[in-house]
């Protein structure tokens, strides 16, 4: 695989401010003019503007290389490719919680030095939010936060290709990535199209209409090797309580049935779990091991238009890290 640092051996010297990787992987120099003896003739023909090997030569290396993601970016909110260049700062601010639908980092792929500090600003809007690593790595938030004017640092100190997500909208494209240095992974293949990667409006408002569900942060059952949730919670029997819940991979999920709101079952939207045939009385249970990262939503397939529907976010490992910086109010 391709890093960085080859490719800037093979484009040379060509950089600037503001470019935006994943675009060009050098400069396009301009072949418009020649900036010599304006001869008429020299200026109106094509043949002599098109001869010049060179940038023809650096096209053809780098115009197809980016940052290689590990394709964590292919369904992330606002993400088109680009990834914004802001190298040559101390402090670089990522806003947790915009877009459309308020499930996205702004900007989702940014390049950073190699020392730089990233601050992540919550908004307030989309329900709480926290800022974790995809896989191992070491950013991590904390619990879930919605207030505005929160904050969280991490200070990146080797180069690399950092994913990271809001564990409650994982399933929902809430996703980013952090470029750090000259020396990472990069790759040729094409980003997949902007209509196969958008699954805001088939997921984002999952839980909207679900009972119990008022737009507020996730229960945190992380450390728990078993989390309990009723089954025919809520005034009329046709919830799940909690609703919307985040474990540590491992975690087994029992789901209880209370006896209220007639028969019932639980069915994973994706089909990764099904209890069956739906159930009456107060003796059911199912149980879940869940072992991969993600969210997970599920319902009661008799009651999912009333409103019976939860969600199951999975958290990956947490690596502990003395270059992060808790998730503080602004100004404290």
């Amino acid at each position: 695989m391709a890093t960085r640092r080859s490719l800037l051996a093979r484009c040379g010297q060509a950089t600037a401010v503001g470019t935006l990787l994943g675009v060009a992987g050098c400069v396009e120099r301009s072949v418009s003019g020649s900036g010599g003896d304006p001869d008429p003739e020299t200026e109106t023909n094509p043949e002599t503007e098109t001869e010049e090997p060179a940038a023809t030569e650096s096209d053809d290396q780098s115009s197809d290389e980016r940052p290689d993601f590990g394709g964590h970016l292919d369904d992330a909110n606002g993400f088109d490719g680009t990834v914004v260049d802001r190298t040559g700062q101390e402090t670089v601010t990522v806003t947790v919680g915009v877009g459309e639908h308020t499930y996205a980092f702004d900007p989702p792929a940014v390049h950073v030095d190699n020392g730089t500090t990233v601050r992540w600003e919550w908004t307030g809007d989309g329900g709480a939010h926290n800022v974790v690593s995809a896989d191992d790595g070491p950013l991590d938030s904390g619990a879930v936060v919605g207030d505005s004017g929160v904050q969280y640092e991490f200070t990146f100190s080797e180069d690399g290709v950092y994913n990271y997500t809001c564990l409650p909208h994982r399933g929902v494209g809430m996703l980013g990535s952090v470029v750090v240095g000259t020396d990472y992974p990069t790759t040729d293949e094409p980003l997949p199209a902007e209509d196969d990667h958008d699954t805001t409006d088939e997921q984002g408002h999952y839980l909207d209409d679900a009972n119990g569900y008022d737009g507020g942060r996730p229960a945190d059952r992380r450390a728990q090797g078993v989390v309990t949730i009723d089954a025919g919670a809520g005034e009329d029997g046709f919830a799940f309580d909690p609703v919307d819940v985040v474990v540590d991979v491992g975690t087994t999920v029992r789901w209880e049935w209370t006896g209220d709101g007639g028969a019932h079952n639980v069915v994973a939207r994706d089909g990764t779990f099904d209890s069956g045939s739906p159930e009456a009385g107060d003796t059911a249970a199912f149980e879940y091991t869940f072992t991969d990262v993600g969210s997970h939503m599920y319902a009661c397939k008799p009651h999912e238009a009333l409103g019976m529907k939860g969600v199951i976010t999975v958290a990956p490992a947490r690596e502990a890290s003395d270059t992060a910086t808790t998730v503080t109010p602004d100004g404290e």
